[in-house]
């Protein structure tokens, strides 16, 4: 059984640690600087924690669940440690970047989402071209079990960082949006959060069974002289979708600005 590290175990380390566990290829092995989040992870996942001196002698794999801003300080610790499998998921910081620094060359990048907490990540990976097959076909059995996977080259990582690790809070947003538009018209609060999360989850599988262009399906739902026209009206004088196309594009140059530095 492959012995598999975790550095770092907080929100999303462990929201990946607790569906990774399921896999029995893996042994996992835990290190956090906090300590009480590596021994509660182990407990609450059958899982070891350990020193990080002795999580990088054993595992074979180590995925590191750090913020980028702290990954510096790791660096002359983790190189020391040769012959090992990367996984990286600090945004903005590129494959060359990790090589460099982690003295490596059998690296992956991910990049999920919060809904790796619930087993429903949108999760872009991306190798250095050094990866053998081996290794890919173990991150990407990895990565599976919090979710969906895109393989993608790393030129379109923060296209894919813009549009589902910071747009899912636009989801979130427009979610809330239309639910305290339900509060205005007399409905509670939750129920019409309830109502619209429901409705938003019907329209994704609607669009994913029909194959339709979404602008067919807004042409299905509004009838001459309906409700559905007066709403859609309201978005397009509020120029609904320029607004969305802008905050992607916000997210993937901030993106693009951090990778750079």
């Amino acid at each position: 059984m492959k012995k598999i590290g975790f550095i770092g175990n907080g929100n999303m380390g462990s929201a990946i640690v607790r569906h990774s566990a399921s896999l029995k290829q893996f042994s996992i092995l835990l290190y956090d600087v906090d300590k009480s989040l590596s021994d509660a992870l182990a407990k609450e996942t059958q899982s070891i924690a350990t020193s990080l001196d002795s999580l990088l002698e054993q595992a074979e794999t180590i995925v590191l669940a750090v913020k980028p801003q702290t990954l510096p300080s790791l660096y002359p610790l983790l190189n020391r440690a040769k012959n090992k499998r990367w996984i990286s998921m600090a945004a903005g910081v590129s494959l060359n970047t990790l090589k460099q620094n982690l003295l490596a060359d059998q690296i992956c990048r991910i990049m999920p989402n919060i809904g790796a907490s619930v087993g429903k990540s949108v999760t872009a990976i991306t190798f250095t071209d050094e990866s053998t097959t081996d290794f890919q076909q173990e991150a990407q059995s990895l990565v599976s079990s919090f979710g969906s996977i895109y393989p993608l080259d790393e030129s379109l990582f923060s296209a894919f960082t813009a549009l589902s690790g910071s747009a899912i809070a636009t989801v979130f947003s427009f979610l809330n949006g239309l639910a305290m538009g339900g509060v205005k018209e007399g409905l509670n609060y939750q129920m019409a959060l309830d109502i619209i999360t429901e409705t938003t989850i019907g329209a994704c599988f609607l669009l994913d069974e029909s194959k339709e262009h979404p602008e067919s399906l807004v042409s299905r739902v509004c009838s001459p002289k309906g409700t559905t026209i007066e709403s859609i009206k309201v978005l397009e004088n509020g120029n609904f979708k320029g607004v969305l196309i802008d905050s992607v594009s916000a997210a993937s140059l901030r993106s693009k600005e951090l990778e750079a530095n």
